[in-house]
């Protein structure tokens, strides 16, 4: 297998690792050891550029990860990787309008690319365009039916949208799927769903936990105080 191969290859090994401890909010230090063995073999392959990006994103370093993952996107047109990403990064740097165009040619690239399509819901979230939001996390639960993190997310789009009983039905099969039950987002549909229902204590009971674990997301935190009574 030629040199430029083996980097590529070792490069698509780091992209699973770094997008898996991504949605864990860990560090991989398998990642970072795949990481330097491919750029020692190939610092030139554009796949090595995508290494970089995804590094320095974790590093905090947001500016040199979109410079890093702009060349990668011009330079594997084709790749979904590439895209999802810049797409990712942007996200990460709340340009949003800016991820937007990035993540939709990653996921038409690769329909089941289901973090790009969590990415992509997330910017269409913030940009406030809810009906977009909750069709990508949509899609990226059917990519991934298993993963409870992504069923939270679509629970709590639903709950955003305003489908309060389909948000309640979502958390509470997110809670069978063992998801954390402190999760903010989850907390919040269940709140939604509870307060339609009538169910005021179980309501004020899920917003009030909202606002203790919600340190990340003000704005959610007092989303959910607001709707205390």
């Amino acid at each position: 297998m030629s040199v430029s191969r083996i980097a590529y290859c070792i490069s698509r090994i780091v992209f699973a690792l770094l997008h898996q401890s991504s949605s864990r909010r860990n560090q991989n230090a398998d990642a970072i050891a795949a990481l330097r063995k491919g750029i020692e073999l190939r610092p030139d392959d554009s796949a090595s550029g995508l290494l970089p990006a995804n590094v320095l994103w974790r590093d905090g370093q947001l500016e040199e990860a979109q410079a890093a993952g702009r060349r990668a996107a011009e330079l594997r047109p084709d790749d979904p990787l590439a895209h999802g990403t810049l797409g990712m990064v942007l996200v990460a740097s709340q340009q949003y309008t800016a991820a937007v165009p990035s993540l939709q040619q990653a996921v038409t690239l690769s329909p089941t690319y289901g973090l790009a399509l969590q990415f992509l819901g997330n910017a269409h979230y913030r940009l406030g365009q809810l009906d977009e939001a909750v069709s990508a996390i949509r899609r990226a639960r059917d990519a991934d039916p298993a993963n409870a993190e992504v069923q939270v997310l679509y629970a709590f789009a639903l709950a955003e949208q305003g489908r309060a009983d389909e948000a309640f039905a979502e958390a509470q099969r997110a809670l069978e799927m063992q998801a954390d039950p402190n999760n903010p987002l989850l907390q919040y549909a269940l709140g939604v769903g509870y307060r339609a229902q009538g169910k005021t204590a179980e309501a004020e009971a899920a917003f009030e936990a909202v606002v203790d674990n919600a340190g990340t997301e003000p704005a959610l935190r007092e989303k959910a105080r607001a709707l205390i009574p």
